[in-house]
């Protein structure tokens, strides 16, 4: 039986997705297999084409407003194409709009995510919006697996 998988997404940046590392650090400690790709220009082909390859248990993504619409759209396709994939928004669009983001994603994580990412993983959250619960000490960052695909 392989282990779950979690695919970690973000918009691209030259700036490194520090909160993703950290999410990713925590699922590595929760024994997930784990990748993390980030969508340049909106085009989520890639994107795409690495969750038929990858196969995730559960997609999760950073949401900043601007980018809001396309991952909505996003997460549209991906529940038609792949059924059984759990969705995750996090991120500051989703802490403003929760609501908003709900009608797209299973999960809505509001503020620091590390407590509901691992209520999440390990199946003790229920479907909808998770506020922010008491802070969590940040997992060691995930940088082995983010630099393996974006060395610059």
């Amino acid at each position: 039986m392989r282990n779950k998988r979690i695919l970690f997404g973000a918009s691209y940046s030259s700036i490194e997705p520090l909160g993703i590392l950290h999410l990713s650090g925590l699922a590595r400690d929760c024994g997930w297999d784990r990748k993390i790709h980030l969508v340049k220009d909106h085009d989520f082909e890639e994107f795409f084409e690495l969750v038929k390859d990858f196969k995730p248990d559960i997609v999760g993504f950073n949401v900043y407003t601007g980018n809001h619409t396309q991952l909505a759209e996003a997460f549209v396709r991906l529940k038609k194409d792949f059924k059984n994939i759990i969705t995750i928004a996090g991120g500051p669009h989703p802490t403003y709009f929760p609501v908003e983001t709900a009608a797209y994603s299973d999960y809505v994580v509001m503020s620091e995510g590390f407590g509901a990412l691992k209520k999440i993983l390990t199946e003790s959250a229920p479907l909808g919006i998770l506020p922010m619960g008491a802070t969590q000490h940040f997992p060691f960052p995930d940088r082995e697996t983010f630099y393996k695909n974006y060395p610059e």
